[in-house]
Order: C-alpha cells, then sequence, then structure tokens
C-alpha cells in the first residue's frame, strides 16, 4: 500500500522525475543513459514522450546531447559513479530550454533526477542584464544622439518580434516619423517593394482613432497588422504582408516623458508568438523618453551653436538678395531662419519652424500639373551651386492657400568656402501674373483687326 502511495505521489507531482541507468564504456567511463522510468510532469516539462524513450539510449533520442556544451552524460556519470547528491542547472540546445536538476544515485550505476523548468527565470534574467546594458546606452547619449537603428535591432531580439520600428512624435504637426526599422534585411527589402519606398524617414498622420485605443496604456495589443493600419495602407498591402511574413499580433509601446508622448515602438509578431516583456518594456520606454528629450535638448543648443556661426554670412547674403520671403537652412536642410514674409506665405511661424526640413514647410508644386516639385534647397545642398527652378510654381501653405511664386536659392560658404547652409529667397507674383494676363490680352485684340 505504502508503495502505491508513495508511487502516486510521484506521478502526480508537478516536478518532474526520471530514473536511469548509466552504461559505461569499455575503460569504465560513463559514455550514455536509459531512461527507465519517469513521471507525467517530466514528459511535459521536456516535450519527451514515453514511447518514445522508454528504455532507450539518450544519444539515440537526442543524438547531439554527446556534444551537448553542458555534457549532461558526464554530470549523471559523476552522479552515480559517487554515490553523491547534486543540483546543478543544464540547458537542452535541442529542447531549449534551461532545467533545475537535482540528482541522486540509490544505488551503483542508476540515478534519480527531479526536474524543474527555470526557462521563464533564466529568460527574466537575460531581460534583465539587457535592460541594465541597455539603461547604461541611453543614459550616455551624447552630440551623436540615440542610435534609433540599434535600439530597433536590440529591442526585436529581445522581443522575439519579426519585425521593430521606431517611430517620434512631433506634435505640433501631428505626424509620426519612423526613425528606424529591424528585422532580417531581405524581408525589409520586400516591405520596400511592397510600399514602393522605405519606411524609415516616412512621415504618417497622426490616428485619432488609435490614439483613443492607446492612450491609456505604455502597452497595446492589436491582432493583426490590419487591426492597427486600416486606413493607414491599403488593404492589399496589408493582406501581402501578413501572407508574406506569416505575421501574428502586433504590439505598441508608447515612449513618454513627463506624460508627453514622444513615440512609439511598433513590434510586429510571428504568427502564434505571443509578447510577453510588458515590464522589461514600460522601464524601457520611460528611459528612451528621458534619453530622446536629452536629444532634443542637445539638437536645440546645436542650432543655437550654428545660429551664432552663421548669422553673418547668413545676413550678409540676405542683404545680396531681392524678394520677399526670405528662409534660412543649415548645411543638413533644416531652417534656421525666416523673416516675416516667409511666415505669411508659409503660415509656419520662426519659432516652431526652426529644426524642420524644407519639405515640411515648404510644400511646391507644378500650378498646371499640381505634382510635387523637389525641394530646391535640396538641390542646392546637393550640388553646392545655384539651382535651376522651375516656373509655374505654386506655394501650398499650411492652411492650404495657394500661392504663384518665383524662387531663388543660394548656396552660403564660409571663408574656406565650405557649404553651411542655403538661403530660400521667394515672391509672391499674383499681380505680375494678372499683369501679363492683361498685357496678353491686349495683344491679342491688336491682332485681331489684322486677321479680319
Amino acid at each position: 500500500m505504502e508503495d502505491n502511495f508513495y508511487k502516486q505521489l510521484i506521478e502526480e507531482s508537478p516536478t518532474g522525475y526520471a530514473y536511469h541507468r548509466i552504461i559505461h564504456d569499455k575503460d569504465g567511463n560513463p559514455c550514455d543513459y536509459k531512461i527507465l522510468e519517469f513521471n507525467a510532469a517530466y514528459e511535459s516539462i521536456t516535450g519527451l514522450k514515453g514511447s518514445d524513450i522508454i528504455g532507450k539510449r539518450i544519444t539515440d533520442i537526442i543524438p547531439i546531447i554527446a556534444h551537448d556544451e553542458y555534457d549532461w552524460i558526464k554530470r549523471y556519470g559523476e552522479v552515480a559513479m559517487h554515490g553523491r547528491r547534486a543540483e546543478f542547472e543544464l540547458y537542452s540546445e535541442t529542447l531549449k530550454k534551461w532545467y533545475k536538476v537535482t540528482a541522486y544515485s540509490p544505488k551503483k550505476s542508476c540515478i534519480v533526477t527531479y526536474f524543474i523548468d527555470i526557462s521563464s527565470e533564466k529568460e527574466q534574467i537575460r531581460d534583465m542584464e539587457w535592460l541594465v546594458q541597455a539603461s547604461e546606452r541611453l543614459l550616455n547619449v551624447d552630440e551623436t544622439g540615440v542610435k534609433y537603428a540599434e535600439i530597433a535591432d536590440d529591442f526585436m531580439r529581445i522581443c522575439h518580434a519579426k519585425f521593430a520600428l521606431v517611430n517620434l512624435y512631433d506634435v505640433e504637426e501631428g505626424k509620426f516619423t519612423t526613425k528606424a526599422i529591424s528585422g532580417d534585411k531581405a524581408a525589409i527589402g520586400k516591405i520596400i517593394d511592397i510600399f514602393g519606398y522605405s519606411l524609415t524617414g516616412k512621415y504618417w498622420e497622426q490616428n485619432h482613432k488609435l490614439d483613443d485605443s492607446i492612450k491609456q496604456n505604455t502597452v497595446t495589443r492589436f491582432s493583426s497588422l490590419k487591426e492597427l493600419v486600416d486606413g493607414v495602407i491599403s488593404k492589399s498591402a496589408i493582406v501581402l504582408l501578413e501572407k508574406v511574413f506569416l505575421l501574428g499580433e502586433v504590439v505598441v509601446i508608447r515612449i513618454t516623458h513627463n506624460n508627453v508622448v514622444l513615440g512609439d515602438f511598433t513590434l510586429l509578431m510571428p504568427r502564434g508568438v505571443i509578447f510577453n516583456k510588458d515590464a522589461v518594456v514600460e522601464i524601457y520606454s520611460k528611459q528612451l523618453g528621458i534619453a530622446i528629450e536629452r536629444e532634443r535638448e542637445i539638437d536645440k543648443r546645436k542650432i543655437l551653436e550654428k545660429l551664432l556661426l552663421f548669422e553673418k554670412e547668413w545676413f550678409k547674403t540676405t542683404l545680396l538678395s531681392i524678394g520677399d520671403g526670405v528662409i534660412a537652412f543649415d548645411n543638413e536642410g533644416k531652417v534656421l531662419l525666416m523673416n516675416n514674409s516667409a511666415e505669411v506665405l508659409t503660415g509656419y511661424k520662426q519659432e516652431e519652424s526652426t529644426g524642420k526640413s524644407a519639405d515640411m514647410i515648404f510644400n511646391i508644386v507644378d500650378e498646371k500639373t499640381k505634382n510635387h516639385i523637389e525641394s530646391p534647397v535640396n538641390k542646392v545642398l546637393e550640388s553646392g551651386s545655384l539651382s535651376a527652378l522651375e516656373n509655374n510654381m505654386i506655394l501650398i501653405s499650411r492652411t492650404k492657400v495657394e500661392w504663384p511664386i518665383d524662387v531663388d536659392a543660394a548656396p552660403i560658404k564660409d571663408q574656406e568656402n565650405n557649404l553651411i547652409g542655403v538661403v530660400l529667397v521667394f515672391r509672391e507674383i499674383t499681380e505680375q501674373r494678372k499683369q501679363q494676363k492683361e498685357i496678353e490680352y491686349l495683344n491679342f485684340l491688336k491682332i485681331i483687326p489684322c486677321i479680319i
């Protein structure tokens, strides 16, 4: 009765139990072992099934175990040979799990083992170690700024995601910018083919419906990509992405500082893989928020420093220029200064424009086709010289007012002839257009009698 009682205790125990017999080679050294007995918890914890393992050599069940870094056979053999109790942690390359094993030898060449799966605890320790290292990198943000690509890579790996995107939010514009995307390079290449453009540097309009879903939580889950981006990208692109990359749930992690949203991580998980890193990412997202805020402060200081260096040459150039609206850009195409006329025509104020790109505040299109025209600022920065500009341009202001304009763009260079910026001079020519049309009409009237 007692035997049955204890046997039942072992069988129903949540701890994995197995009884092994050690096999020795001709020199008496442990070279293998057989599994003679085990309980249901052992099957559950290891994933090994009774009919596949009972009475069989472990090297037949798991051939690579003989070459395993943790040398299970040697560990078990030592316990069996010396007849003492031992506790150790072992990792199975085949099963991809960590185990805490308690082993003892009840008689020569035999060993009893008790198994506990500690994979989750080990993963938590790795997560904390990663968090410490990642936090140190964020705390040391310098003039070079936050390494968004590295952050995306780290985040993707720690969360076991298929892709990870880092997006920053511009409160004034109500837009998100994708700063980095991480994933398999070939897969990212396919994404670019599907969209027709690179996601890095892409501006996205704020989704107010989505904001209502995520504003109360640091971590928000969506069952599919469609649930997150429906209406933002085409349905056909969504279906293709989910099909090609076998995507599962999508996780959005807000990045905040002092209750202000600075951006987010967007994780695209593989189908069947559940995100389970809530605690780690909540801590990390707050630390990243501090780093982003520090980066922005550094950027503001750098802009002020550029202003001091830039001021002399800028005023010299603008005094020699003729026109109404004047905007000065640094050598990265970011706004440094703009005059009152430029504020009126673009609809942007100096204070909110500083540090923004030409594409964001100077939207020009062809008057006839309405096609977007590449920024003359970018052309000058690329060539380092005056840019040949197109005629019949329309400037579309922030408030959607359309202004017919003439534009001049010239490089600004320092004493060593280094390109340090661009000055953009543009004038509103509605009246000139009207006068030109009147002249053309009068000339037409003069021609009519001759024709008659």
